[in-house]
């Protein structure tokens, strides 16, 4: 019979499996860091929408709850986001120069980065555009 211990570790384990799963499907912004973002988006069959911020940077701060808005309004793709001050091996292996940034991840690979100056119209726009809504048909 396994120990509490071992049963402890299980259950946190399937919970927090458990909360990841329903904060994506709930349209939440998922936190990325080093270790998960193979897992979370090279690894994704879902096109991948990141967001580089930092806490101290008062243009991420502003726009953080804009994003969450999007990954909410728009169905499909995942919304992550990465802090680049806890993560900064990985912010510049991906190019990541100014904040915040927004790109889109297919299979892992870059396939588009925002420009311009976000506000939640102008990037709910781009996302649609390349990554158009999924509806019930689709699924």
């Amino acid at each position: 019979m396994p120990s509490r211990r071992t049963l402890l570790v299980l259950l946190l384990r399937s919970t927090c499996a458990l909360f990841e799963a329903s904060r994506e499907s709930a349209g939440g912004v998922i936190e990325v860091d080093a270790e998960s973002w193979d897992a979370t988006v090279v690894n994704s069959q879902k096109p991948a929408f990141v967001m580089w911020y930092s806490p101290t940077c008062p243009h991420c701060r502003r726009f953080g709850p804009h994003y969450a808005t999007c990954a909410e309004a728009h169905a499909g793709p995942r919304y992550v986001r990465v802090d680049v001050d806890d993560n900064e091996a990985l912010a510049d292996e991906h190019s990541v120069s100014k904040l915040p940034t927004f790109q889109l991840y297919r299979n892992g690979e870059l396939a588009s980065t925002f420009q311009g100056r976000p506000d939640e119209s102008k990037l709910l726009a781009w996302a649609r555009s390349e990554v158009p809504p999924f509806s019930v048909r689709d699924l």
